[in-house]
């Protein structure tokens, strides 16, 4: 499924299929008590998935700082075991020209409707030792 296109069309979650997340999350369940520590991007916005989360941290990441991660990460520090690319810096321009004229927006309706449904806000500009830190600091407080 296109994200963008996803998007623009009312971000309905429920057209996402999780069932294979939402298989493994039950098994888990079935096999152990305590903390189940899930990473997926829709928080309690998916219908299938909401039941099971007793908490949901949201990682407010600014959308130029997730822009540039995004680009190092899949063009200019791509890991050498992925795929190579014929053009980098081509694909590099489209996907900025993507950004600009449709994954932004996307980005903004994608926190708009997952993040107030989150119980933590964690600042997604912090080292990522500080914001497990912070994390397990809530978690252990419920």
């Amino acid at each position: 499924m296109d994200y963008c296109e996803w998007s623009e069309s009312g971000a309905d979650y429920s057209l996402w299929g999780l069932s294979k997340l939402e298989d493994g999350i039950l098994r888990l369940k079935k096999q152990r008590s305590g903390c189940i520590l899930v990473e997926y991007p829709f928080g309690r916005a998916h219908p299938a998935i909401a039941p099971y989360l007793d908490c949901a941290i949201w990682i407010d990441v600014p959308l130029d700082i997730a822009l540039a991660r995004r680009a190092l990460r899949d063009y200019l520090r791509r890991d050498p075991a992925r795929r190579a690319m014929k053009n980098p810096m081509a694909q590099l321009e489209q996907y900025f020209d993507d950004y600009l004229s449709r994954m932004r927006k996307a980005d903004i309706t994608h926190e708009a409707t997952v993040s107030p449904g989150c119980d933590f806000m964690l600042d997604g500009t912090l080292p990522p030792d500080k914001m497990a830190e912070y994390a397990i600091n809530y978690i252990s407080l419920l």
